[in-house]
């Protein structure tokens, strides 16, 4: 839908002949459905120049924002509860004060707020890891079990292990290759005999 819009004024030259639409804009926020929202695009007729030049967009979009951030939230708390996880043990871990996250719930969240949840729901041991303060051997011992997994999952097959190689891995480094023994990223091919069950992975402890 279109129309004249004299009273507006091009940010460019100054014109007042200027031609108004309305666009779909689509504002999206990790887990939360997107918003569209109608937003403003004028175009003077004169100088060709595009914009908002009444500046409605801004307010618009903020509001749009807003919305999908409380969605977000919300459907990430929601998330993490259908795991076991609850408010007041995440809140432990985390060491935030009692019900900060029922106000971020209702409202009252930041953009670090959004991003701590986001991160908790794509990673949930992390919670795991700051309940042991943190602790550099615990944490390197998480991602070792986590990649097991995600290895396991991917390949459905085999890690090897190359021993005598100085690394993180108490005397050794994983090596991770398809089943043509073909290494990755540069590393060489493994024997076949040093193939090894994924599962064995999980049992690996990070070095200090």
């Amino acid at each position: 839908m279109e129309s004249n819009r004299k009273q507006l004024q091009c940010s460019a030259c100054g014109s007042t002949n200027i031609r108004s639409a309305l666009t779909a804009e689509s504002i999206s926020v990790p887990s939360a459905e997107s918003e569209i929202v109608s937003a403003s695009e004028d175009t003077c007729l004169d100088c060709g120049m595009v914009g908002d030049f009444a500046g409605r967009n801004d307010a618009i979009i903020g509001a749009a924002l807003k919305r999908a951030e409380s969605r977000a939230v919300e459907n990430n708390l929601q998330f993490l509860s259908s795991m076991g996880l609850t408010m007041a043990y995440m809140e432990r871990a985390l060491g935030l004060p009692q019900r900060t996250m029922m106000r971020w719930k209702t409202g009252e969240h930041s953009a670090a707020s959004i991003a701590l949840l986001q991160m908790v729901r794509t990673y949930p041991w992390l919670l795991q890891v700051a309940e042991h303060r943190f602790d550099r051997r615990y944490a390197q011992t998480a991602i070792l079990e986590q990649a097991a997994v995600v290895i396991h999952s991917a390949l459905g097959s085999t890690v090897g292990i190359s021993h005598g190689t100085t690394g993180a891995i108490e005397g050794g480094v994983i090596v991770v290759w398809y089943s043509s023994g073909q290494g990755i990223n540069g590393t060489p091919r493994v024997p076949q005999s040093d193939l090894v069950n994924t599962s064995s992975v999980g049992m690996l402890h990070a070095g200090g």
